[in-house]
């Protein structure tokens, strides 16, 4: 029966270990993952998918052992106390000690368990959140010239595709006025002016 107690304290420190090595685990992906998107330059990027792929390495790992590391810790308690009860029935004599003392050790697998879970859904959140400004920011700021092309400002420049397009030699019907401090005169003035159609 002393074999079972040692079992049950191999089998729960074992688990421990486990725990232990996930948490440096997480520690050391979240520090990797916080100095590339410290040095990341999106001008290296010229695909945008490929960029995803490099912000999103290794998260699906921390995001696993956030979820799973509860349960880790669960078994742990659970094999520890399957093992002191073998250990009571085993026995003529309570051991009050000895089991409170079982009992205690493997409800530190679920506690250590949650530790590490913890802060690895916290590092996940914190991670994918700036991946996703990283990526916001490549929408803004990445093909600047594309989106002007796409969408152009109608009062940037004089209208002139209708009449290039039917090749309508008659003047337009109104015309834009260039200021040079359109500052203050922004909700002021009209920008555009209805020529007079007696002239």
């Amino acid at each position: 029966m002393k074999r079972i107690a040692e079992y049950s304290i191999y089998i729960d420190y074992g688990i421990f270990a486990f725990l232990i090595f996930l948490s440096l685990l997480v520690i050391a992906i979240c520090i990797e993952r916080l100095w590339f998107y410290s040095i990341l330059r999106l001008d290296d990027y010229e695909d945008k998918r490929e960029l995803e792929l490099d912000l999103h390495k290794r998260l699906t790992l921390v995001a696993t052992i956030g979820s799973n590391a509860p349960y880790v810790g669960l078994l742990g308690t659970v094999v520890g106390i399957m093992l002191t009860f073998v250990n009571i029935g085993s026995n003529t004599i309570l051991d009050t000690q000895g089991i409170m003392a079982g009992l205690a050790m493997a409800l530190r697998a679920t506690a250590l368990g949650l530790v590490v879970a913890i802060p690895s859904v916290v590092f996940y959140n914190l991670l994918t959140r700036k991946s996703e400004v990283i990526l916001t920011n490549w929408d803004i700021f990445k093909d600047k010239e594309d989106r002007a092309h796409k969408n152009p400002r109608l009062d940037s420049f004089e209208d002139k595709t209708i009449n290039q397009l039917t090749k309508d030699s008659r003047e337009s019907s109104y015309e834009y006025k260039h200021e040079g401090d359109l500052q203050s005169k922004i909700h002021k003035e009209p920008r555009i002016s209805i020529k007079d159609s007696d002239k």
